[in-house]
């Protein structure tokens, strides 16, 4: 019986803990420097530091992406296969270790594609890839990564 409200005692004096600790009530300082950085910080900025000050009631902040977030584009990839042929399974397996986007028709269950791949290639096999415009006929890795590089 003294475990149990030892215990409760112990939760309750943890959670009035934490309901009244200071931090609970501090202010959020907002401000933009010189620079244009949005600054979030528990003390007002110093004099001159800040080019536009906030209060803290405000809440419009601007979401800015990080420069390594812009917006990258990706390589147009196409890829024309079949369901047997493992060398296209290779293919698949290459866009998909390096992460890349790629858009499969199989031309043996798609008519259209067969037809636009009949047009496009050169030769009947497969796997036939379309790589920012370039076409690759066959499993060949070196190929695909040149084609990636040009954009």
């Amino acid at each position: 019986m003294i475990k149990i409200t030892t215990v409760i005692c112990l939760l309750f004096f943890g959670m009035a803990c934490l309901c009244f600790s200071s931090s609970a009530y501090s202010k959020t300082y907002v401000w933009i420097d010189k620079n244009g950085k949005t600054h979030f910080t528990d003390s007002p900025p110093l004099p001159g530091q800040a080019a536009q000050p906030r209060r803290p009631s405000q809440r419009s902040y601007k979401y800015q992406k990080p420069a390594s977030q812009k917006k990258v584009e990706s390589p147009e990839v196409e890829l024309y296969i079949t369901s047997w042929c493992q060398y296209c399974k290779k293919a698949i397996q290459y866009f998909k270790s390096k992460n890349i986007r790629f858009k499969t028709y199989d031309i043996e269950k798609d008519p259209k594609a067969a037809k636009r791949k009949k047009k496009l290639a050169q030769s009947g096999g497969v796997p036939f890839a379309i790589i920012n415009g370039q076409h690759i006929s066959g499993y060949a890795p070196d190929l695909y990564a040149d084609a990636l590089k040009k954009k």
